[in-house]
C-alpha cells in the first residue's frame, strides 16, 4: 500500500504539471513525501537492506531501492546516495537510486546526492553509459523541485560546458525557471549553454545577459549571443551584424552576421535562416532529368519526379521510360503519380502489361509492383504468381486481399528466399492473424523479419511464447526490444504492465524507452500510472516525457499509426558475385522488411513519414527441411 501511494503521488503531480503547462500556468514544483513514523522506519530499513544485499538479483535490489524511497527518511536517503556511488552495483540499480532520490529532491541529502550525479562524481564503471541517463534524471529532479539551492546547482552547471551543462539545459526546458536572468552571472558574460537555453525557451528576460555576452564576450559566445538576441526580437543587433558583415572578426562572426540579417529580413541577408545545403538536388524537371544520367543520383531524382504533378516532370518520366537504364524506375514513378491522381492511363497500363512479360527480371518486378499498386483486385493473383520476381514485387505494394495471399505464401514458404517479401504482410492485423505462432518464431531468427515478428509475437496471449518475448525485450538489438515493447501494448497476457515497468527500469536507449512508454500509454490498467508518472517527471528524452504526460491526462492512447501516405525509395548497388541483401526501412517507431528487386531497388508505399533510414541485412536463405541432409 505504501508503494502504491508513492506511485500515485508521482503520477498525480506529473499529470498536474502537464495540465498546467498546456494552459500556460507555472509548472508546480514537486515536494518531498511525508516521512514515515519511526516504528515504520525501524521495520523498513532492515527489509530494504536485505533486498539490497541480494547480490546478482537486480530485481530484488531495485525493490530495496524502492523501499528506501518509500521510507524517505534521512537515513534511507543516505543509503540511496551510497547506492548511486557504489561502482560494484549494477548500473540499472544505481539509476533506480537516482530516480528514487528524485522523489525527495528538496531534502538536503537527496539534493547533494543529485548534485554529485549531475557533476559525474558519483558515477564510474559504466560501459553502457547509464551515467548519462542518470545525469539527465538528476538535473530534471533538481529543476522539478525548484529549491533555491537546487537552482543554484543547475545554474553553476549551466555556466560550464560538457554533459552537465547539456543536462541543465534540458532540465530548464522541461521546468522553466522563474528567473531566467538570475541563472547568469550578474556582471560577467554568461556561458554558451545559457545562450542556447535562452533560444530554446524564447524568453526575453534573457536580454540583459545576452547583451553582456555581445559586449564583453569573445569568439563563438559573442556570435551566438547576437543571433539569440535577434531570435528573441531585439533588432538593435542589425547594426552590429552589418559591421561584422563588412569587417568580421572571425568566420563565426561572419556567419552569425548573415544569420542575423536574414532573421531580421534586413538588406544584406541571404533570406534563408538555415545553413546552405551542399549538393542540394535541382528543383527543375530539366535538372532532375540530368540527374537520371548518374548512377549515384538516379533513384533520388526519380523519387522527386514521382512526387511532382507538373506536366514537365511527366514528360521527363515518359522520356525516362523509353531508355533501358531508367525504364524500370520510371515505371514505378509513373505508377505512383497515377495512384496519387486516383486513376491510371492507357499508355501506362499497356507498358505495365508488356513489362510483366519482359525477359528482364528488374522490369518484371517493377511492373508487378506497379500493377499491384494501381489495381488491388489483381494484386492477389500477382502475389500468388509462380514467378518469384513478380510475387516479390507485388507483395511490397499489396493491399486488401493481396495481403492475405502474401500471408498464406509466407506460411507455405517461410523457408524460401521470398519470405522477407511476404513478411511485410504482417503490417496488417487481418493478414497477421493468418500466420501461426510457430512461423513468427522462425521469422524472429532472421535479421530482416525479426522486428516485425517480435511485434506480432508479443501481442499473442500464449504461454509458449513468453520466454521468447522476454528474450526479445532483453535483446542486444534495439529494434527487437522496441518492437517487442510495442507489441505488449495489445497483449491480453497477465502481468504486461509489470513487464513493461521492469523493461523501463533497465533501458538505456531513448527510442526503446519511448516504445515502452507508448505501450504503457495504450494500456487500460491503472497500474500503468506508476512508470508513466516517473517518465512524465524525470524522463530526459523530451518526446518520451511528453508522451507520458499526455497519457496521464487523456487516458489510454492509441499507438502511433504504422501506416501512412509517404513512400520510401531504397537503392543498393549490386555487388558482383554476392547475393543481394535485404533491407530494413526504419521510421522513428517502426522497422519494415524490404526484399530488394533484381535491380537493387525497393519502393515501399504506406509509410507514416518520409523521414526514414535504411539498414542492410543478410538476405533470407532457404532453410533445410527437418531431417534433410545438407546440400
Amino acid at each position: 500500500m505504501i508503494r502504491r501511494g508513492v506511485a500515485i503521488a508521482w503520477a498525480t503531480w506529473a499529470a498536474a504539471a502537464a495540465a498546467n503547462a498546456q494552459v500556460g500556468r507555472p509548472v508546480p514544483r514537486a515536494r518531498p513525501h511525508a516521512q514515515l513514523a519511526p516504528p515504520l522506519e525501524a521495520a523498513g530499513l532492515p527489509a530494504a537492506d536485505r533486498l539490497l544485499a541480494a547480490s546478482g538479483d537486480e530485481g530484488r535490489m531495485r525493490a530495496g531501492v524502492d523501499r528506501l524511497a518509500t521510507l524517505g527518511s534521512t537515513t534511507a536517503l543516505e543509503r540511496l546516495e551510497a547506492v548511486t556511488s557504489d561502482a560494484a552495483r549494477p548500473p540499472a540499480v544505481r539509476l533506480a537510486a537516482v530516480r528514487a532520490l528524485g522523489r525527495h529532491g528538496a531534502h538536503p541529502v537527496a539534493e547533494a546526492a543529485l548534485a554529485r550525479v549531475l557533476g559525474g562524481v558519483a558515477w564510474a564503471g559504466d560501459p553502457l553509459d547509464y551515467g548519462s541517463l542518470a545525469r539527465g534524471t538528476a538535473a530534471l529532479a533538481l529543476a522539478a523541485v525548484g529549491t533555491p539551492s537546487g537552482i543554484r546547482i543547475l545554474a553553476k552547471a549551466l555556466g560550464g560546458s560538457g554533459p552537465a551543462a547539456d543536462a541543465a539545459i534540458e532540465a530548464f526546458v522541461a521546468y522553466p525557471p522563474a528567473d531566467l536572468a538570475g541563472l547568469a552571472p550578474r556582471a560577467a558574460p554568461p556561458g554558451r549553454a545559457f545562450v542556447a537555453l535562452a533560444m530554446r525557451l524564447g524568453d526575453q528576460r534573457a536580454f540583459g545577459p545576452l547583451r553582456r555576452a555581445v559586449r564583453h564576450g569573445r569568439g563563438a559566445l559573442q556570435a551566438e549571443a547576437l543571433v539569440a538576441l535577434t531570435w528573441l526580437g531585439d533588432l538593435e543587433t542589425v547594426e552590429v551584424a552589418r559591421r561584422w558583415r563588412t569587417r568580421p572578426p572571425s568566420p563565426a562572426h561572419q556567419a552569425a552576421a548573415a544569420r542575423v540579417l536574414a532573421l531580421a529580413r534586413a538588406p544584406g541577408g541571404d533570406g534563408d535562416v538555415g545553413e546552405p545545403v551542399r549538393g542540394e538536388a535541382p528543383r527543375s524537371a530539366a535538372g532532375l532529368e540530368r540527374w537520371l544520367d548518374g548512377e549515384a543520383t538516379r533513384v533520388d531524382a526519380m523519387a522527386r519526379l514521382a512526387s511532382s504533378t507538373t506536366d514537365d516532370t511527366l514528360a521527363a518520366l515518359l522520356r525516362a521510360s523509353s531508355r533501358a537504364p531508367t525504364r524500370a524506375l520510371a515505371l514505378r514513378a509513373l505508377a505512383l503519380r497515377a495512384a496519387a491522381a486516383g486513376h491510371g492511363e492507357a499508355p501506362l497500363d499497356d507498358s505495365i502489361e508488356r513489362s510483366l512479360r519482359a525477359t528482364d527480371p528488374a522490369l518484371r518486378a517493377a511492373a508487378a509492383w506497379s500493377r499491384a499498386l494501381l489495381d488491388p483486385a489483381r494484386a492477389a493473383a500477382l502475389v500468388e504468381s509462380p514467378d518469384p520476381v513478380i510475387a516479390r514485387g507485388a507483395a511490397r505494394a499489396a493491399s486488401g486481399a493481396a495481403l492475405a495471399a502474401a500471408a498464406r505464401r509466407l506460411v507455405a514458404e517461410v523457408a524460401g528466399a521470398n519470405s522477407t517479401a511476404f513478411a511485410l504482410a504482417l503490417r496488417d492485423d487481418d493478414a497477421a492473424a493468418l500466420v501461426p505462432t510457430e512461423i513468427l518464431v522462425r521469422l524472429l531468427e532472421r535479421p530482416a523479419t525479426a522486428p516485425i515478428a517480435a511485434w506480432r509475437l508479443a501481442q499473442r496471449d500464449l504461454a509458449s511464447t513468453d520466454r521468447r518475448v522476454r528474450d526479445a525485450l532483453a535483446s542486444p538489438d534495439v529494434l527487437l526490444r522496441a518492437h517487442a515493447a510495442r507489441g505488449l501494448a495489445a497483449s491480453r497476457a497477465s502481468g504486461v504492465v509489470g513487464r513493461l515497468d521492469d523493461a523501463y527500469a533497465t533501458e538505456i536507449e531513448p527510442t526503446v524507452r519511448r516504445a515502452i512508454v507508448a505501450a504503457l500509454a495504450a494500456r487500460p490498467e491503472r497500474a500503468r500510472r506508476r512508470t508513466l508518472g516517473l517518465a512524465a517527471a524525470l524522463e530526459p528524452d523530451i518526446a518520451t516525457r511528453e508522451l507520458a504526460r499526455r497519457a496521464l491526462l487523456a487516458g489510454p492512447l492509441a499507438l502511433d499509426d504504422a501506416r501512412g501516405r509517404d513512400v520510401a525509395w531504397v537503392s543498393v548497388a549490386p555487388e558482383t558475385g554476392l547475393p543481394a541483401p535485404d533491407a530494413l526501412i526504419l521510421t522513428e517507431s517502426w522497422a519494415w522488411p524490404a526484399a530488394l528487386d533484381p535491380d537493387g531497388v525497393a519502393v515501399l508505399p504506406g509509410l507514416p513519414t518520409r523521414d526514414f533510414t535504411v539498414r542492410l541485412v543478410a538476405a533470407a536463405e532457404r532453410d533445410q527441411a527437418p531431417g534433410s541432409a545438407p546440400r
